[in-house]
């Protein structure tokens, strides 16, 4: 079933050290990396590695296949989009690239510069958001 995730131990501890997270348990009280607690992220934002350690193999499963932030994915947009509904997009950093293919039949893809804050309206009408992975992640399992 799980023949395409290819996860070795090594790679899950420098995952644990890029994302500076301290797990997502109550009271964490040093990081992998040794920080102080002051100095420790706690949030509920579940982990890969948490998944893994707990043997959760459908939260494996949805983490690794849709919630993947780092993943080039292509999505299907709604016909219902507006501004007040954009399409959400997750970003760790303030500024992302993102490629709109207007028509299914587009040769070409319209690139936008997404900043955090307001939406931005495609040339074909389509609205995006840039949000934190921590938002994108509360909203889409709403």
């Amino acid at each position: 079933m799980f023949a395409y995730l290819r996860i070795n131990v090594r790679s899950l501890s420098l995952i644990k050290r890029y994302a500076g997270f301290c797990y997502s348990r109550p009271f964490a009280t040093k990081s992998d990396v040794g920080d102080s607690p002051e100095k420790c992220v706690v949030t509920d934002f579940p982990l890969l590695t948490e998944a893994v350690n707990t043997k959760n193999f459908e939260l494996v499963s949805k983490l690794v296949t849709e919630q993947d932030p780092f993943e080039v994915k292509r999505i299907r947009i709604p016909a219902n989009n507006s501004r007040k509904s954009p399409n959400l997009i997750p970003s760790q950093s303030g500024r992302r690239m993102v490629g709109c293919i207007c028509e299914p039949e587009a040769d070409s893809i319209n690139w936008l510069e997404l900043e955090k804050g307001d939406p931005v309206q495609c040339y074909c009408g389509y609205w995006f958001q840039l949000v934190n992975f921590e938002d994108f992640y509360n909203i889409t399992n709403q």
